[in-house]
């Protein structure tokens, strides 16, 4: 399953939740027990329920804000366009109901929780894999969209992670779908996109995309994805990575 997890509260307990993205409407429900070793996923408690808002919708984008589960976007599979929808899950309800729309058609974007409101980036914006650089932030107190400072080069499939009050970008496809090795930050005081490969002595190692980002206390992970390895430009080999790398920003770091 090509899935997206959040973590919220469901009737007085901690929940996992995993959504399918390969246009099936799957939900799946995980309790989650935690005890002085930390938390882990009681399998035996899986609940299941299907959205139908998701039911024809792949390669979405998934945030949570204040125990509320946000999806953005997608790829119609009927249409095979993206689409604008946004919709949101509320843990102490359960029920889905939909929100004003993004301004941006876009899938295999990426859309994460950034001070209480979901910043979006990137993505594809037609049946034909046109890319964007646009970037813009939904206030869920307003219902409302505000577009910012785009990306430095249109982006999709790439990995996006709140840390330190900033929002680091990784990797990701090109507009010859190749994937990269930049490291951008939105810089929450400058409010604008920085290449770090340019401003900052940092890149990815090889060239990543479809992977994860994580922030954990004073690092980010950087999780899976496929790569593609090149000598001189010329591309060798298309593969998976299944190992796991990290990344100190405050020491501008080496991997």
């Amino acid at each position: 399953m090509y899935a997206k997890v959040a973590k919220l509260a469901l009737n007085q307990s901690k929940k996992m939740m995993v959504i399918d993205k390969t246009a099936t409407g799957l939900i799946i429900f995980y309790d989650l027990l935690e005890d002085d070793h930390g938390v882990t996923v009681d399998q035996p408690s899986r609940e299941t329920q299907t959205c139908d808002l998701l039911s024809s919708i792949r390669d979405f984008a998934v945030a949570s804000i204040d125990n509320k589960v946000y999806v953005s976007g997608g790829l119609d599979v009927i249409d095979e366009s993206p689409v604008n929808a946004l919709i949101v899950y509320d843990g102490y309800t359960g029920e889905w109901r939909l929100l004003s729309g993004m301004k941006k058609n876009r899938c295999n974007h990426t859309m994460v929780n950034w001070k209480g409101r979901l910043l979006v980036t990137g993505g594809e914006i037609n049946a034909h894999k046109k890319l964007t650089s646009t970037c813009e932030v939904y206030y869920p107190e307003t219902d409302k969209w505000v577009l910012i400072d785009p990306l430095p080069e249109p982006r999709c499939c790439h990995a996006c992670v709140v840390h330190d009050g900033n929002v680091f970008l990784s990797g990701g496809l090109c507009a010859s779908q190749h994937p990269q090795t930049s490291i951008w930050i939105y810089e929450q005081t400058a409010s604008k996109w920085l290449s770090l490969d340019e401003d900052y002595p940092v890149e990815l190692p090889y060239r990543l995309a479809r992977h994860s980002m994580i922030s954990h206390y004073d690092t980010i992970y950087i999780i899976g994805g496929g790569l593609l390895m090149s000598s001189e430009g010329v591309l060798l080999e298309k593969t998976s990575r299944k190992s796991l790398e990290q990344f100190v920003p405050r020491n501008w770091p080496l991997w």
